[in-house]
């Protein structure tokens, strides 16, 4: 039998979800010539359509790495039991003996329900989120390029707000994220890069901070003449939302009753904060090019329902494999303990957690 791989792409895609496949395709092409590498158009709908097609040179899927999306096309689409019995069937007639799952959290679910049907499939997750919410993974490739774009886009506005010379403002961005904080943590980078003139507060889901204390924080910037930027996490829930309501638009409505003298605005840079070329970042795309390199390395070794992770020590990325079945009941949330409830913004320990990040070179465990 002839032992095809299948490369699936599903969920949301990221700046660097291809970096990913072409890291696979790469070191299949290199390492075993004698294999047949296939990729589904349109996730886990491409495979049940039996869309399927050649990956091997020569390819128009070549040559992506920093092409952001997902090349082949993703979906969101949950298959039933039926429809998962027939992935098997599906692998079978088409000779597949490996399927590689490029994507988020739902997509590390949906690669352990497909191996749990089909045992005879060496099936892996490949993590790819800008929220970086995957747990069991300290970076989820995506999260860099993404928390890049929003510091960038920070700093852009920073320029624009402080042009008024005689003018505060309130700008109030919200970031993604699901129900986790990491993209609005991330811009704490901006804030030690920022003009005293302006004061940022960050709010993530982790940690609740009341309207009062915001409020209070707001008030206290402007008696000393600043702008504010309130960079909110989309998961945040303590205040009172309407039902067409985004959280920051919440936010820009309560603040617009609580002060009448100053122009409060609200941004949402929407999906542009994971599909902006510009703001890739080259860390970002080697973790996701090594990321599946390292994973097919241990598919080859007969590994299956497992996921490919990383750590940092000592300046360098680690690389190890996760059982899917730790890795799909639970979301990688920002510690608590990492956020000052005195400041509304992250602490030391999230610095540090940063700077760890500057990686000098790579190694597997």
């Amino acid at each position: 039998m002839k032992k095809n791989i299948l490369i699936v792409q599903s969920g949301g895609p990221t700046a660097v979800m291809n970096a990913t496949l072409q890291g696979i395709v790469d070191y299949i092409e290199t390492n075993y010539s004698e294999m047949h590498v296939l990729g589904a158009l349109g996730g886990i709908e491409g495979v049940l359509n039996e869309d399927i097609i050649s990956l091997s040179s020569p390819s128009p899927y070549q040559h992506i790495k920093q092409k952001p999306g997902a090349i082949l096309g993703t979906s969101r689409y949950r298959p039933s039991e039926e429809q998962l019995q027939r992935c098997c069937t599906i692998f079978q007639k088409w000779e597949i003996r490996y399927v590689c799952m490029i994507g988020g959290n739902g997509t590390m679910r949906l690669t352990k329900r497909i191996g749990d049907y089909c045992p005879d499939t060496i099936i892996f997750g490949f993590p790819q989120t800008i929220d970086n919410d995957i747990f069991g993974t300290t970076i989820a490739p995506g999260y860099l390029s993404s928390a890049k774009y929003l510091t960038e886009t920070l700093h852009n506005m920073s320029h624009d707000i402080l042009s008024y010379r005689k003018r505060q403002t309130i700008e109030i961005v919200e970031t993604m994220g699901r129900t986790v904080g990491w993209l609005a943590a991330s811009c704490q980078q901006y804030i030690h890069a920022s003009n005293e003139k302006i004061h940022t507060i960050l709010l993530i889901p982790e940690v609740s901070v009341s309207y009062d204390q915001l409020l209070n924080e707001i008030l206290y910037a402007i008696q000393r003449g600043q702008s504010i930027v309130c960079i909110v996490a989309e998961g945040v829930v303590a205040y009172p939302q309407k039902r067409d309501e985004t959280i920051g638009q919440t936010l820009k409505r309560l603040l617009q009753t609580s002060i009448s003298t100053i122009d409060i605005k609200y941004t949402n840079p929407g999906i542009l904060q994971r599909c902006t070329i510009q703001s890739l970042s080259p860390m970002d795309v080697d973790l996701a090019y090594k990321q599946g390199q390292y994973g097919i390395q241990h598919m080859m070794k007969g590994k299956r329902n497992q996921m490919i992770s990383n750590y940092f020590l000592n300046g360098k990325a680690l690389y190890q494999t996760v059982p899917l079945s730790q890795v799909i009941h639970k979301d990688h949330e920002v510690p608590k303990d990492w956020y000052d409830d005195s400041t509304l913004q992250m602490n030391e320990q999230f610095d540090s957690f940063w700077r760890n990040m500057n990686t000098i070179y790579e190694e597997e465990v």
